[in-house]
């Protein structure tokens, strides 16, 4: 029984995140979208090849009914498309939420299949089928993935609704029960396969974006101070190219004393702290670990008094640090130059200069590296 149970959540009641919802809103809108067009250009083509093969009997009653009952759906589909368009784009709404979304959809299905009801009603007295009812229920479950109970009550309700209205609106009008209600239990079970399969996609498909987004994560950033790495700026550098850039290459001073004094998971805490400071004071995109205790910070469009004021705090910050027993408090150097790069050939030679700049900057301080 219990299983039975699970299998009715899973099918009639699943649970998604907003994210999925969202997802399934932009997929209804954009169905009410495409297919207002698709089918107003069909109705527009047949209004017009009615109209030519009318041969002047225009003013017959039989003949304005038929043109009013097309041009009714023609007048539907040209809303459907300017509403759903405009709620799309922000424009039409101001407040663009996920029940405005589902109201627009419910909306255009429900005058659809009553549209379809109205012209297969006709039909049906002339002696016809009732096709056109059943062709727009076909397209609600093809088009509209509206949550499972909802769905369902509006599929089935408006099959029970024209079952009376064609056996006891219709004088001589019968339609077989047996026949009539299988395919409602059909078109039931194909708006929940239709729903529940999409949601599988989307979920699916967002499982893969999020672990992409981890790899790409993972790739582009450090393990240790979590800043961009040395591929992250491989892959930045068209970015920078034909913009003036100050381009800064530092590094930590005496720190291979302080890895051969207190061990690497110092030296990686040392980093780290560092690292953050960088981060209080540049923006993150702008810093890369370039290599064990160096970093690149490159910032377009900057003076070079702006650069040098950060390069001071980020110094007097990280100067002012002490970890345990290591008295000696912590220093920083950097290498700074200007440019205006025209390929990625010459970022990269900056980045070269600003090296050089580093090395002279300390070799003026008589440090070691």
């Amino acid at each position: 029984m219990s299983s039975i149970i699970e299998k009715i959540k899973y099918w009639g009641f699943p649970k998604t995140d907003k994210e999925t919802e969202e997802e399934i809103d932009r997929l209804n809108l954009n169905s009410v979208f495409y297919a207002s067009i698709v089918v107003g250009l069909v109705q527009s083509v047949s209004l017009i090849v009615y109209i030519i093969g009318s041969h002047g009997s225009l003013k017959a009653p039989e003949t304005v009914a038929t043109i009013i009952r097309v041009g009714f759906s023609v007048l539907v589909c040209l809303l459907a498309f300017f509403i759903s368009w405009g709620v799309k784009q922000g424009k039409l709404f101001q407040k663009d939420s996920h029940i405005l979304k589902n109201t627009v959809v419910a909306v255009f299905d429900l005058v659809l299949v009553t549209w379809g009801m109205y012209v297969s009603a006709i039909h049906f007295q002339n002696g016809e089928q009732i096709l056109t009812f059943f062709t727009t229920e076909l397209a609600a479950i093809l088009l509209v993935r509206m949550r499972p109970v909802i769905s369902s009550l509006i599929i089935f309700g408006t099959y029970t609704v024209y079952f009376f209205i064609l056996n006891f609106g219709i004088e001589w009008g019968r339609i077989n029960p047996y026949n009539y209600f299988t395919l409602a239990v059909f078109s039931v079970a194909g708006t929940l396969i239709n729903y529940r399969l999409t949601v599988n996609y989307i979920e699916q498909k967002n499982k893969a974006n999020d672990l992409n987004r981890s790899l790409e994560y993972i790739a582009s950033h450090d393990n240790v101070t979590q800043l961009q790495n040395r591929y992250a700026f491989t892959r930045d550098l068209p970015a920078y190219v034909h913009q003036s850039v100050c381009v800064v290459m530092g590094d930590i001073d005496g720190f291979k004393k302080v890895n051969d004094t207190l061990g690497h998971k110092t030296g990686d805490d040392i980093l780290y702290r560092f690292s953050n400071i960088l981060s209080e004071n540049f923006p993150h995109k702008s810093i890369y670990r370039y290599g064990g205790d160096e970093f690149l910070i490159i910032m377009p469009n900057s003076t070079e008094a702006d650069v040098r004021a950060r390069l001071k705090r980020v110094n007097e910050r990280f100067s002012a640090i002490h970890l345990g027993d290591y008295k000696t408090a912590f220093g920083c150097s950097f290498g700074l130059v200007t440019g205006k790069p025209t390929s990625t050939d010459a970022l990269i030679g900056l980045t070269m200069q600003a090296d050089q700049a580093l090395y002279e900057e300390k070799s003026k301080h008589h440090l070691q590296r």
